[in-house]
């Protein structure tokens, strides 16, 4: 809390998203995904919206449960999961109603993209079956008919989609079978290039050859109290449905191996910046921005001559890329406003650099990065005051002569907070400890 109180008043994030922002919702054809993960990898045009979207799977069991647990009365806890969960689910659709909670409720529309709250509907639809689950297992004898009902309505579903998808794959060829190319490559390389090939009927029918059976076996898991069954049901499913759609998701776009050998080209570690004009920092290298997302993220030369785009932002960020700046991009990260002064760079972390500087006159030195609160600005060891150099960037000012010049970062504040966490969480722990060695002694103090 201290951390989050300390940094907002010095970020932009005090405007909503622009409009088409709240695009790429979990829409409700992404609901398919509830039995049928993997189909929502492919067939971006009917989807409508970003890959990563558009999976909402929980789990077959879970997702049985939660079904189950609609249909059924209902706990006072189930009945406050579900109905957040469909808030959320709400939210996370977008179309007319997601659009009036994002502009009317308060803080709702500081998330990018509507679908990222999907997230906390599968949380609370989670627990909602959780209770159910819990429920039917406390049951001696009894086999609910309403959970028949669903097992029943699920296995339709899936020989349903399963018949759907092979005969449309007959008729039209529209398959991995009458489209994959041969490969030499290595194992890897052929699974890549199966998956990548795979059409959306594919994945419906590998899907429903997958669940089908998993419907079967829990089941029997259910009808016969094997929970040690229907246990490792669950987690072979959940592994199994990770690893197929893996493939689709942001880096599985490319192999491994491929995103690798461009994070190799990064140096290692923090190293020492050059004392180059900012355009010159290699920040535009497309291959690379395809594979890892902006390279100046990775270059770790600090500077960069455009905006990139990033959800937070700085209070200073539109003065920094304003034309009225733009002479600051021609000089390194950190020079002296009369251009004498000699610099090197001694050391160089994320809260502290060390400067070695020989000024021939009275002079500023400048680092070119946001004037943000507790850091601190040393010559000689000696405190000196940290100046705002026009009104952006961090500077303090030098006598002639050889000079130490320090920046260093100092949030005491936050740091006071967090050793008073660490101290609570440490007593915490040690309390539990102690009441599970000695529970008679929790016995005593409960009652004397």
């Amino acid at each position: 809390i201290m951390g989050y109180s300390d940094i907002l008043p010095h970020f932009s994030r005090a405007e909503k998203p622009a409009t088409d922002a709240i695009m790429n919702p979990s829409n409700f054809k992404s609901y398919i995904s509830f039995l049928f993960p993997m189909a929502t990898s492919k067939n971006d045009a009917w989807f409508e919206t970003d890959v990563s979207m558009r999976n909402l799977y929980m789990g077959t069991t879970t997702f049985i449960f939660l079904v189950f647990s609609l249909l059924s009365k209902k706990t006072k806890e189930q009945l406050f999961f579900i109905i957040i969960g469909l808030f959320f689910i709400l939210i996370a659709a977008g179309g007319i109603i997601g659009r009036l909670i994002y502009e009317y409720l308060p803080l709702i529309g500081f998330v990018r993209l509507p679908g990222e709250y999907s997230i906390f509907a599968i949380l609370c639809f989670s627990l909602a079956a959780g209770f159910a689950l819990d429920n039917f297992m406390k049951i001696a004898h009894d086999w609910p008919a309403k959970l028949a009902l669903v097992l029943k309505t699920s296995t339709i579903v899936v020989l349903a989609a399963f018949t759907f998808s092979f005969s449309h794959i007959v008729s039209t060829h529209d398959s991995i079978l009458w489209h994959m190319t041969a490969t030499n490559g290595s194992m890897v390389s052929f699974v890549k290039l199966f998956l990548d090939n795979l059409s959306f009927y594919d994945c419906l029918v590998l899907q429903s050859l997958i669940q089908f059976p998993l419907i079967i076996f829990i089941t029997k898991s259910l009808r016969h109290k094997n929970y040690n069954l229907m246990l490792y049901l669950c987690i072979a499913d959940l592994v199994l449905a990770s690893l197929l759609n893996l493939p689709f998701t942001g880096v599985g776009q490319n192999s491994v191996k491929n995103v690798q050998q461009v994070l190799n080209t990064s140096p290692k570690g923090i190293p020492i910046p050059a004392l180059q004009p900012i355009i010159a920092n290699d920040t535009s290298g497309i291959d690379k921005t395809s594979l890892t997302g902006n390279w100046s993220f990775y270059n770790k030369q600090p500077g960069v001559t455009t905006l990139v785009p990033y959800p937070i932002l700085l209070n200073t960020s539109d003065q920094i890329f304003s034309p009225a700046n733009k002479n600051s991009f021609l000089k390194p990260i950190i020079f002296s406003t009369k251009a004498t002064a000699i610099i090197v760079i001694k050391k160089f972390t994320g809260q502290q650099i060390t400067l070695d500087v020989v000024a021939t006159d009275k002079d500023t030195i400048v680092w070119q990065q946001s004037n943000y609160p507790h850091w601190k600005a040393f010559v000689n060891d000696m405190p000196t005051p940290m100046l705002a150099y026009r009104g952006i960037y961090m500077a303090t000012l030098i006598s002639p002569g050889h000079h130490k010049v320090d920046f260093e970062f100092k949030p005491v504040k936050v740091k006071t907070a967090m050793l008073i966490s660490a101290v609570a969480i440490t007593l915490s722990v040690i309390y539990l400890l102690l009441i599970w060695i000695f529970p008679s002694w929790q016995q005593k103090r409960l009652h004397p």
